[in-house]
């Protein structure tokens, strides 16, 4: 019998393997600072400076040319509109 959600949930508690925390180091102890800890992961990827917004519209492109539903696609949306092409001027696949 399949084990469910909740049966996976106290499972992993017990287990010492649940973390409070979305953004975590191994192990599950918490980041003193997530701006801090961003702009470390940024340098070391060779994309110094970089702010967690500027990839906003990159995946918003990359969901549009994956051809994900418009109703699931709500990340990059316009809230006025309803449409990503307002905000980030990309008009489908060829984006």
């Amino acid at each position: 019998m399949a084990e469910t959600a909740r049966q996976a949930h106290q499972r992993l508690a017990r287990e010492g393997r649940i973390c409070p925390f979305v953004f975590h180091h191994r192990g599950g102890q918490r980041i003193g600072s997530f701006r801090r800890a961003w702009a470390r992961a940024c340098r070391e990827a060779g994309v110094p400076g970089r702010l967690l917004h500027d990839f906003r519209r990159t995946a918003v492109r990359n969901l549009v040319r994956a051809g994900v539903p418009e109703k699931l696609d709500s990340s990059g949306r316009d809230s006025a509109t309803g449409k990503e092409e307002g905000k980030y001027g990309l008009h489908g696949p060829s984006g």
